[in-house]
């Protein structure tokens, strides 16, 4: 039989490393975040400035080994953009769960070592004490974090992937191929983000409350 004091020095430790694990994984999702923003940025300007993309990249003169990224068709670059977009979207999405799923795991580290100090409310750092009383700040992060954002991004895929069909003069198949990364792009954040967050986010009020 593992003594009380052994037991809470296990948890603890297991906790402590838990925790770090989660910060890392928030900086990667924080840094995704910032680059999908910018992928996007590019997105736009490659299909609302078609020309005046291509001279900047020309100008740049950005290679990958005796490769110049300018000397691309614009069709084709913009079709890499669309593939590194989804890509690093998936990323984003698989980042951002995997933090979740370990917060709602430190929250069960909590409870059980709370437990062992026969004091429900003393270990609840990240849970309890966090939860409650939630101030109106951390309620729009969420909301902008769980609900804008993924609008923002479904928004702006239309409106990207509707420009390129009406305002570039590219093959249909490029076209097609760009549409089909954006629907899957579009799906990856519809399944993975909003009825799953919206869900939990009732089910953790409810808690709450009762």
């Amino acid at each position: 039989m593992i003594s009380i004091d052994k037991q809470i020095e296990v948890l603890h430790d297991h906790y402590n490393k838990s925790f770090e694990l989660i910060r890392e994984r928030e900086k990667q999702r924080d840094f995704l975040f910032l680059l999908l923003i910018g992928l996007y940025t590019v997105l736009l300007i490659e299909v609302k400035y078609p020309a005046n993309f291509g001279d900047a990249l020309g100008k740049l003169s950005l290679q990958i080994g005796d490769f110049q990224l300018g000397m691309l068709p614009l069709a084709a670059l913009l079709s890499v953009s669309w593939i590194f977009t989804f890509t690093v979207a998936l990323r984003y999405c698989q980042a951002t769960v995997a933090v979740e799923v370990q917060y709602r795991y430190l929250h069960l580290l909590e409870g059980k070592i709370s437990k062992l100090f026969n004091d429900e409310n003393l270990y609840q750092r990240e849970g309890k004490a966090y939860l409650e009383d939630y101030p109106l700040y951390r309620e729009w992060v969420w909301f902008v974090y769980v609900i804008l954002f993924p609008i923002i991004l479904c928004l702006g895929t239309a409106i990207i992937i509707t420009t390129e069909w009406q305002g570039l003069q590219t093959s249909f198949w490029y076209k097609l191929f760009d549409t089909l990364i954006a629907v899957g792009l579009l799906i990856s954040v519809l399944v993975y983000r909003i009825p799953v967050q919206i869900a939990s986010r009732i089910k953790t009020k409810f808690k709450r409350n009762n």
